[in-house]
């Protein structure tokens, strides 16, 4: 098996200007602000439910276009701003067809048809994405829904080995439903990068098999970044940062302060291990262990 241990430096520089990228729902936060240490300009990205990672790639100027459910409105200000101001396209994606579309990318097909799927979701892209058809079988009007093939799909997860065999809490912990869209946009990806918070022996993954989330050959990239869902939480390892989320948010409330936010906790960051070395001080502030 080929090593596929990197830097989260070496990792993110995978990930090329302009590429689309499905975010999966354990968000990959610190590999997200490497990505804007390095950058990276012209991203599509591809989500479930947008949270505090869509609004910092987009006010560090990162994205072009998203697609998903929704963004959480308290997720920041930068999103809805720039969507109405015409500098950042959103389109919003139904469920069922955004699940069907990187499942088709998944098994490698171009499409998956769909039955008396009939809605706004269909008029926002019609005629240029899915497009209606007559079954060969019984002459029925499908909806053809085409395959999503991401450039890059990005995700945090507890741990692997360094050849990229990725393990997970069991699906009580992790949910079923999250899980689902995670794995899926690994496998239609064409690069796969996973941050984990350990990387553990192979003789490890062996002897509790029955862990194993995504195989090796679905991966091209393991880095180890210790709390890389931050300030989100990882279920069954930490919880959320709720006092870290509220200070981006006021920050937002003024150019110069979110500035000054990014300058403090990304860009002066030199690695992940600074900006933790950060947020531990923060917590120290405040009396509590991060």
């Amino acid at each position: 098996m080929e090593d596929k241990l990197k830097t989260l430096k070496a990792a993110v520089s995978l990930i090329e200007n302009g590429d689309v990228i499905a975010i999966g729902n354990q968000k990959p936060l610190g590999l997200i602000r490497e990505i804007i240490r390095q950058r990276k300009k012209d991203l599509t990205i591809y989500f479930m439910m947008g949270n505090y990672e869509v609004d910092m790639l987009c006010s560090a100027g990162c994205v072009r276009e998203c697609h998903g459910l929704f963004v959480t409105p308290t997720a920041g200000p930068h999103f809805r701003q720039m969507v109405e101001a015409g500098t950042l396209r959103m389109i919003d994606e139904g469920e069922v067809p955004l699940h069907m579309g990187i499942l088709a990318g998944s098994m490698s097909i171009p499409f998956i048809p769909l039955k008396g799927y009939y809605n706004d979701m269909v008029t926002i892209h019609e005629p240029l994405d899915y497009k209606r058809f007559t079954s060969p079988i019984d002459g029925e009007e499908l909806l053809a829904v085409p395959a999503l093939k991401p450039d890059v799909a990005i995700l945090h997860m507890p741990r692997a080995d360094r050849y990229g065999n990725v393990q997970a809490e069991d699906l009580y912990t992790y949910d079923r439903i999250m899980g689902w869209w995670d794995k899926r946009i690994i496998m239609a990806a064409a690069t796969a990068i996973v941050t984990v918070e350990d990387v553990i022996d192979n003789s490890e993954i062996r002897a509790h098999a029955e862990q194993t989330f995504i195989p090796f050959y679905e991966i091209d990239a393991i880095a180890e970044v210790k709390r890389g869902c931050h300030p989100a939480g990882l279920p069954g390892s930490y919880q959320p940062d709720t006092a870290h989320m509220e200070t981006y948010g006021l920050a937002c409330r003024d150019e110069g302060e979110h500035n000054a936010y990014l300058q403090k906790y990304i860009y002066g960051a030199e690695d992940n291990r600074d900006y933790l070395m950060l947020i531990d001080a923060d917590a120290g502030m405040r009396g509590e262990t991060a």
